[in-house]
């Protein structure tokens, strides 16, 4: 942090502005990255992981002086080597690298973190003055993909992000009104709260086009404001609330910048708490209750019971009632009790974009809330279809005119 900082000028143009502000603070400051730190006003270890993190994105778009010579670009790792060799020795090296996975992976954690901490914090509320504590609701998001782009023409419906935003919120006061007062609510997103990682517009692992509605800070915005407006309402009817963001297929990074978000605009509210969901499956504890959260991607079904078993024994051996929930399909399926759990899946409120229509994949559109009982497992089940949604906006529709 107290050494030389070399900044190429060149690594200007891959810069955001706050990046661009820092990065010409270090030029100013001949290289010393305290000075540049006591300029921007930022913590001393800026500097340094701002370049650092400039220089792999540039890395990764082609640009890194210096190492294509010799040595290896930030952010990559070295793969194959091909040496063309003559009557002289060698003639000619091809060097493949490929991205660091792992260490871009902690640069954006970092960015994250930095990134969070100007959100303002929401104010306290005041608590329900009173709620039962042997009851649990869920309040659970199947697959939202915020920022997915449908033209009806195409697809069959519109949908965008205000399409989005509207249905989870009136779905959540729908189900709020139809929960019991339980002392806990858990606001569950099984994965795919976006419905892209990032500004690429691909998926992570298949690299198939997306659909998407406008910029990536305009979408992460908007979900932001969604979430946080959803957690409020949760506010006014249970003592405490848990958000829980699983990691989908099509948002393994961003959902982590959503859970930091949020939990930095509820670093005042006690009642509120966020966890960061690193890994991709995740375990909640509730009396003699076990709930198993994947999003779906990638595991078999029958498979689920011997994860259960290997990652949280003392909790399957403690408990009676063990289920797994899901996202990633789409559609509903309820399969059947295998070694004393039980798997579904949930469904999404989002409409199809035109890959999806295309392939000829067609479900129900809804939102549910599960209560479960400290000690009887699930107790009641809630549901908010689509249809529900529109009729209620219909009948608003009739009253105002």
């Amino acid at each position: 942090m107290g050494g030389r900082l070399n900044v190429d000028a060149g690594l200007l143009d891959y810069c955001t502005p706050r990046q661009r502000q820092v990065l010409e603070a270090i030029i100013e400051a001949d290289g010393n990255g305290l000075v540049a730190a006591e300029k921007v006003g930022f913590h001393k270890s800026m500097p340094s992981k701002t370049l650092i993190t400039v220089q792999k994105k540039a890395a990764q778009l082609g640009y890194a002086p210096g190492h294509w010579d010799s040595g290896v670009a930030p952010g990559y790792r070295m793969g194959k080597v091909t040496v063309q060799r003559g009557r002289d020795g060698v003639e000619r090296v091809w060097e493949r690298q490929h991205p660091e996975y792992e260490q871009a992976f902690e640069a954006m954690r970092e960015a994250i973190e930095s990134y969070s901490k100007g959100i303002p914090a929401a104010l306290p509320a005041d608590a329900p003055a009173l709620t039962m504590s042997e009851l649990q609701a869920w309040y659970i998001a199947g697959d939202p993909h915020f920022g997915m782009l449908a033209w009806a023409r195409e697809s069959g419906e519109d949908h965008d992000l205000l399409i989005a935003r509207e249905r989870m919120l009136k779905a959540v006061d729908l189900l709020i009104e139809s929960a019991p007062q339980s002392k806990t609510a858990v606001l569950l997103n099984v994965g795919d709260a976006f419905h892209s990682n990032n500004s690429r517009n691909r998926t992570e692992g298949s690299g198939n086009v997306l659909d998407v509605d406008g910029r990536m800070s305009k979408i992460f915005e908007m979900t932001l404001e969604t979430w946080g407006m959803c957690i409020d309402k949760l506010l006014l009817k249970h003592e405490r609330v848990e958000c829980i963001n699983i990691r989908g297929n099509h948002d393994p990074d961003i959902s982590l910048l959503l859970a930091y978000a949020l939990r930095e605009r509820y670093r005042n509210e006690p009642r509120v708490e966020i966890p960061i969901c690193d890994r991709k499956f995740q375990y909640r504890r509730f009396g003699k209750t076990l709930v198993c959260l994947h999003h779906g991607d990638g595991v078999k079904p029958a498979d689920l019971p011997g994860i259960m078993l290997a990652d949280v024994p003392l909790d399957v051996g403690e408990t009676e009632f063990r289920y797994w929930w899901l996202g990633h399909i789409h559609h509903k399926l309820r399969g059947q009790e295998v070694n004393g759990a039980e798997w579904e899946t949930f469904n999404t409120l989002a409409g199809r974009d035109s890959w999806h229509d295309g392939k000829g994949y067609r479900a129900r559109q809804r939102m549910q809330t599960i209560i479960l009982h400290e000690y009887e497992g699930e107790w009641q089940r809630n549901t908010c279809d689509l249809v529900r949604i529109k009729r209620k906006q219909d009948r608003a529709t009739s009253i105002s005119a």
